[in-house]
């Protein structure tokens, strides 16, 4: 038997659930699932991600509206499963319906608050880790080579 009054009124922890801050983010796709869609237009893949913030971990879903009633709905959500597959090393992927290929792989992307105080994820990109990074794929992996000096002018036209 579940006796509840031991449990009623105790903390659970704090948790925080405030939206994460608009910005860039380094994020991992940890879980998704096949759902309907409330309105019945169609279905999508709703992808879980786990977000680097600061020291903490937090949760951010994305819905990719993979079938749906108008074109331009699914256009963009092949769009946005391109830009991830992309930003996660991977140039296809067997079944977008059922990523496993994407999960663990580190994501660059942009979050930002909507009007009801959610996140949503804005943009999936290649994660910049570091400037060293930055620079090496700014310059195909090699740093930019130093020009040497000019030759010091020797001729100082005295005649001997």
């Amino acid at each position: 038997m579940f006796d509840a009054t031991q449990f009623a009124g105790q903390e659970t922890g704090s948790v925080d659930r405030s939206p994460i801050p608009e910005g860039n983010y380094t994020a991992k796709m940890t879980a998704f699932e096949r759902r309907q869609m409330k309105s019945g237009n169609g279905e999508m893949l709703n992808a879980e991600f786990t977000v680097e913030v600061g020291s903490a971990a937090r949760k951010c879903w994305h819905n990719f509206n993979m079938t749906h009633t108008n074109p331009k709905t699914v256009e963009i959500a092949f769009q946005q499963m391109g830009n991830l597959c992309i930003a996660a090393g991977h140039n296809s992927i067997q079944d977008p319906w059922n990523p496993v290929e994407l999960i663990d792989k580190p994501v660059g992307v942009y979050i930002t608050v909507n009007e009801r105080g959610y996140n949503e994820i804005k943009a999936f990109k290649t994660p910049e880790t570091s400037s060293t990074d930055a620079a090496n794929k700014l310059y195909g992996g090699q740093p930019p080579a130093q020009s040497a000096p000019p030759a010091p002018n020797t001729d100082d036209e005295i005649p001997f």
